[in-house]
């Protein structure tokens, strides 16, 4: 881990609450460095707004925060929480303003009591959230959603509904489960710009997402059985677009795919792209830890670049 890592893990440790570093003492328990290498680097998060001084204490800012999260500088159960935390505050803060339209003070001591934490830790998360500008404050009074604030608790609410969505799916009957997962993923990618069919017939065929961007079309076929997709499937997604004029296809499994279906499509990427999504990717989608056009791009590059059909 190099040294910016070293100093964000620490900070991040110990956030909400302001953990102040104490570059003297880091240093000595570190013991492979000397003071002065902290001291410059310090100077360059201090540039680079990943840290601030506080009348003398360096402590982590908002964007710290999410460098530390993005490195995975602490466990994925320590990431969820605290991401957990900050977004409870600003749901919260949401209802609230729907509730009383601003005409009554933020009930901070509820929310620390609901949450098991202090008011120190409190006004640590609010200050991540002015930090990124999706709440602001007046004097000592409790903080209030920005407009930015107010769209992003909009977007974790759409966000939670979907997960609840996708959970009840498991246990409908394999039809109706595979038609509202069809609408469920429509949904995801309508709210992230695209043009979206679901269940489109004709009278030779069927598919069950079709979406599309300006001149960029999809074929998207989408599963959710007990056993995993087979070459057979793939050779039939790629019948439907061999069709079509420069139409891509993407094939999501719940369940993954066999080794004969990964090599189907592999065999097929000189002729059409078929790109696949397995469950983990769905999840990660679910969760807002990645877009539709990330996945795309992740999965584009391993396949022109090194024929890899990976899916998670």
């Amino acid at each position: 881990m190099n040294l910016r890592n070293e100093i964000l893990a620490y900070l991040y440790s110990g956030w909400p609450d302001p953990t102040e570093l104490s570059l003297i003492k880091f240093a000595e328990d570190k013991a492979h460095d000397p003071v002065s290498v902290y001291q410059s680097e310090v100077r360059f998060m201090l540039d680079d707004g990943l840290i601030r001084n506080a009348a003398g204490t360096l402590l982590i800012t908002g964007k710290g925060v999410i460098g530390a999260e993005s490195e995975g500088l602490a466990s994925p159960d320590e990431i969820r929480r605290k991401r957990r935390l900050r977004e409870d505050l600003v749901l919260r803060l949401k209802l609230h303003q729907d509730e009383t339209r601003g005409l009554t003070d933020f009930d901070i001591f509820t929310f620390v009591r609901d949450h098991g934490i202090t008011e120190v830790q409190f006004w640590g998360v609010s200050r991540f959230l002015r930090d990124q500008e999706l709440v602001h404050q007046s004097g000592n009074g409790p903080p209030q959603l920005t407009s930015s604030g107010a769209i992003w608790a909009e977007r974790l609410l759409t966000k939670r509904n979907r997960l609840l969505s996708f959970a009840k799916l498991e246990a409908l009957a394999p039809g109706l489960r595979g038609i509202k997962f069809q609408q469920l993923l429509g949904a995801m990618l309508e709210e992230e710009a695209w043009k979206v069919e679901t269940s489109v017939r004709s009278n030779s065929e069927e598919n069950d997402v079709i979406a599309s961007r300006d001149r960029e079309y999809y074929l998207i076929e989408c599963r959710w059985t007990a056993e995993k997709v087979d070459s057979r499937s793939v050779r039939d997604l790629y019948g439907k677009l061999e069709n079509r004029v420069e139409v891509r296809g993407i094939f999501v499994s719940m369940s993954g795919f066999t080794k004969d279906a990964v090599q189907q499509a592999t065999d097929y990427f000189g002729k059409r792209l078929i790109l696949l999504f397995g469950p983990g990717d769905v999840r990660r989608w679910l969760k807002g830890e990645t877009e539709f056009e990330e996945l795309l791009n992740d999965k584009y590059h391993l396949a022109i670049l090194k024929k890899n059909f990976v899916f998670e």
